[in-house]
């Protein structure tokens, strides 16, 4: 288990399940529930960043529940909070707040290894809300409580950009963990921020290749979706098309999950970040007043921003906003 959360850690989740998979077969032997209860959470964190959700919830729902039979360090209260990315990825709100809350009710004082998993719970509940930028911040302030855990520090940071942080800043933070780290993720992770601060829908088709190869598919999905959006600009429709369809393809083999940069279909390519918040809440049927509140925009803002969606998507009034957008933001 420690060599496969060493692996997972590195950004190599296909190989971190190959080392810890084999345990599975023979869990019922062994007596001890906690025991049982971390291998099924082990497998349960790498599926959830390999994108098999669906696989994730299975193992993470077997590790909450052990751990209710017996839990040292805190680990019951850690397995909800993994346990609650699962189930926002999975656009259920209910379950996901029900297992977030009770986690933020056990929490116990602070354990840095496990302040990644804690904030990215807080965020998944906050994109489902509506509130991408506020879940952009709670990745990036939890990046900065990691200190020298830099491998968690560079997943936040790289998150954050799938949120609307800015990537060019991100490429600096991540340049400097790649210097102090050996091995190869933080650079992928890099090479990705700058080329989506750059447009480049070359250098991102070729960062979603290297992901899909790691196994990374969430990130995979997410880049190749932000290479069609820069062929678009650039006015490539082919490959627009193409990375789009890639984006479509690697989506299909994560059992229905979803974040806002991999669900940006090429349809939806010429919305700005916040223009595509202010769409899903339209959608969702809240008023200007309701997401000013939301977001802590003026409602001259909000209602700015919706004339622009309306004008890019090609519709006259709010009920043609969930129909335009067909299930493409979530």
């Amino acid at each position: 288990m420690q060599q496969a959360m060493y692996l997972h850690l590195e950004g190599r989740p296909d190989a971190a399940l190959a080392a810890v998979e084999p345990m599975l077969p023979f869990l019922e032997h062994i007596p001890d529930p906690h025991v049982r209860a971390l291998v099924h959470m082990v497998v349960g964190s790498i599926s959830l960043h390999r994108g098999t959700v669906a696989h994730a919830r299975e193992h993470l729902v077997e590790a909450v529940a052990g751990f209710r039979q017996r839990d040292a360090g805190h680990a019951l209260a850690w397995s909800l909070a993994v346990l609650t990315q699962a189930e926002a990825l999975r656009g259920d709100r209910d379950a996901a707040g029900a297992a977030h809350s009770e986690s933020i009710e056990r929490k116990p004082p602070r354990i840095a290894r496990t302040i990644a998993d804690y904030a990215m719970a807080h965020a998944r509940l906050q994109v489902l809300d509506g509130d991408v930028s506020g879940a952009a911040r709670t990745v990036l302030e939890a990046a900065d409580e990691c200190g020298e855990l830099l491998l968690p520090r560079a997943r936040l940071l790289h998150e954050a950009i799938a949120l609307g942080a800015p990537p060019s800043v991100v490429a600096e933070q991540l340049a400097v963990i790649e210097r102090e780290v050996d091995n190869d993720f933080p650079e992928l992770l890099r090479t990705h921020a700058e080329a989506l601060a750059a447009g480049d829908g070359g250098g991102l088709e070729s960062a979603a290749g290297r992901f899909a190869e790691a196994g990374e598919l969430l990130y995979a999905a997410q880049s190749a979706a932000q290479s069609a959006r820069a062929y678009r600009s650039a006015g490539l429709r082919g490959p627009a098309s193409r990375a789009a369809a890639a984006s479509q393809r690697i989506l299909s083999g994560c059992e229905g999950a979803r974040t806002p940069a991999a669900s940006l279909d090429i349809a939806t390519a010429e919305l700005s970040r916040r223009e595509i918040e202010v769409a899903r809440l339209v959608a969702k049927g809240l008023t200007n007043s309701d997401i000013a509140e939301r977001l802590s925009l003026s409602v001259r803002t909000v209602e700015s921003h919706v004339y622009r969606v309306f004008a890019k998507l090609g519709v006259a009034q709010r009920s043609d906003v969930a129909a335009a957008l067909d299930g493409q933001i979530q």
